[in-house]
């Protein structure tokens, strides 16, 4: 064998044990690599994947219960650090904004970022129209980036 085709002989020899492609289900077996496809078609494989995937259901379902009782504790945690760190002048969505009235101050959520909303009118009745201003305000929960979730305005216009 010349010298120059050594190393990719021993990288493709089918003498070479190898490991099984199914070593992550159990099977610890090393068959030759001319032997390989003859091993994996072996039936006893199917048994080590029905064992192996058993297992995995079992700890995926621990993980979603885990998962699940961790997003309690969560919303907990943060309902109680808003309830002794907020600002109890500040109400939390939704709240009312009246035309004409101060801006109203609030909170989007327990643990949210410190909001205020006034509505502007120009003109008169007819031909006028109406500008909502939204302002957003240095908060005691800045420091955890509280996420900014969608609003939603609901406007109830009674004409005289």
């Amino acid at each position: 064998m010349p010298r120059g085709s050594l190393t990719a002989h021993v990288n493709m020899c089918p003498l070479e044990p190898v490991d099984c492609v199914f070593s992550w289900a159990g099977c610890n077996d090393k068959p030759l690599r001319k032997d390989v496809h003859v091993h994996t078609a072996d039936t006893k494989h199917m048994t080590l994947l029905a064992i192996a995937c058993g297992e995995l259901k079992q700890e995926v379902d621990a993980l979603k219960e885990e998962n699940t009782q961790l997003k309690k504790e969560q919303v907990q945690l943060k309902d109680h650090l808003h309830s002794v760190l907020a600002d109890d002048s500040y109400p939390l969505l939704p709240v009312d904004v009246t035309e004409g009235g101060e801006a109203v101050h609030f909170y989007m959520t327990g643990c949210g970022r410190h909001m205020s909303a006034r509505i502007m009118t120009h003109g008169n009745e007819w031909d006028g129209y109406s500008v909502i201003l939204f302002a957003f305000h240095e908060g005691q929960f800045d420091k955890s980036s509280p996420k900014l979730p969608k609003i939603f305005g609901k406007l109830t216009y009674k004409a005289v």
